[in-house]
């Protein structure tokens, strides 16, 4: 429940600049064309987004901050008693980084656009909360899925 709120709480704060913004502009074509390319990016095949981890070493994760951001994010631990047990873990960290990776793309071309139409305010805002709303997210489930992988392989051998 507790982290369910949280999520709902961060959603409101990193969505309010977005909607601002496309209330301000009165939702028009270029709208739909940035929901339509933000789509096509969470349907990118697995290989794409693998390709786009940062590294496969756990260290640049946790050097990057990694492992302190996670703790105030939803569903960052794995419990082997729950749910499908690691494919089901790994299928579900997917889900979570292409849900933010199709937001950073709507975002920041929203941000983007908002330095066009000059409102440079509102487009550093967007790309800040895209920052910690998207780009965070991205980093902690590819810092999860080397941890679970690394578990993974584990009981394998």
């Amino acid at each position: 429940m507790r982290n369910g709120l949280i999520n709902v709480v961060w959603t409101i704060v990193g969505f309010f600049p977005i909607c601002l913004f496309w209330y301000q502009e009165e939702i028009n074509s270029t709208f739909y064309i940035f929901l339509f390319i933000s789509f096509l990016a969470g349907c990118l095949p697995e290989r794409t987004y693998i390709s786009l981890h940062i590294s496969k070493n756990i260290k640049v994760f946790e050097k990057l901050g990694v492992r302190s951001v996670r703790r105030f994010m939803q569903t960052v631990d794995f419990n082997k008693n729950k749910g499908k047990g690691i494919k089901g873990y790994l299928k579900k960290l997917s889900m979570f980084e292409r849900y933010h990776y199709m937001c950073f793309v709507f975002f920041q071309a929203t941000a983007f656009y908002a330095c066009f139409q000059q409102k440079l305010i509102l487009a550093l805002l967007i790309t800040c909360i895209n920052l910690i709303y998207n780009i965070f997210p991205i980093l902690v489930q590819q810092y999860n899925k080397i941890r679970i992988l690394k578990i993974y392989n584990t009981f394998l051998k």
